[in-house]
Formats: C-alpha cells, sequence, structure tokens
C-alpha cells in the first residue's frame, strides 16, 4: 500500500526499527556480553532518533488520535522509552519485542486510520523532519 507523503518518512524509519529488533532478539539466544555490546550501540545511536520519532508522531497527529488507537499509541511510547532506559537481558529483548509490535501496529492499524479519516491533516498540517 502507497503511504501518504506525510507517513512516508515515518515508516522508512519504522522499517529501521524493525531491523534493530531483529538484531537484538537474534543476539538474545547468544552470549550476554553480545547482546550488552550491541544493546549499548543502540542506546548510544537509535535512541535519540526513537525520541525524535516518538515526538514528531506524538506533536503530529497525536491529538487527532482517539479510543483505543490513542491509548495504545500513547502507552507503548511510554513502555518504549522506559525500555530503552533499562540494560537488563530481559528488558532489552522486551524492548526488541514491543518495538516490533508497534512498528506493526502503527503500519498496519494507525497509520491507515489516519490516512482515512485525517487526510487533509497529514496532506497539509504534518511535516516531519527528515
Amino acid at each position: 500500500m502507497k503511504r501518504s507523503a506525510a507517513l512516508t518518512p515515518l515508516s522508512r524509519e519504522h522499517h529501521q526499527a524493525l531491523v534493530i529488533s531483529k538484531r537484538i532478539s537474534d543476539l538474545g539466544s547468544l552470549s550476554d556480553d553480545s547482546l550488552s555490546h550491541y544493546w549499548q550501540q543502540v542506546r548510544d545511536t537509535f535512541a535519540e532518533d526513537l525520541y525524535t520519532h516518538f515526538l514528531q508522531e506524538e506533536e503530529g497527529f497525536g491529538a487527532v488520535l482517539e479510543g483505543e488507537l490513542k491509548q495504545r499509541f500513547l502507552s507503548d511510547h511510554v513502555r518504549l522509552r522506559d525500555l530503552l532506559q533499562q540494560t537488563d537481558r530481559e528488558s532489552i529483548l522486551l524492548f526488541a519485542q514491543c518495538l516490533k509490535a508497534h512498528v506493526r501496529f502503527e503500519e498496519r492499524e494507525l497509520f491507515g486510520w489516519l490516512e482515512q479519516h485525517h487526510s487533509q491533516l497529514l496532506a497539509e498540517a504534518f511535516i516531519p523532519h527528515s
């Protein structure tokens, strides 16, 4: 499905998030050192981008979301921000699972809803920073 121009940059960032999630999951079967080393790299290079991504979404369309979509959207962001601060193996692996689930939710449900119900907002008001 072709994504609206306003959401395309976010979808590209989602792809990168899925790559990171998969890598963490793959490393989960290896030594703690391998996982910890990669996790530190993720936190050093990806955390700021993830926080920016969340902020762009929250400011760009958070106010127009409704009901369960809004609740899940916001609670996922809170949970992922919290997990990103953790350093134990269980939390790191949970972060990967939650990140993957959140990206799938946004791509499969939330973005489609936005395009259907708020196409004007996407066309005029929401222009994410690349």
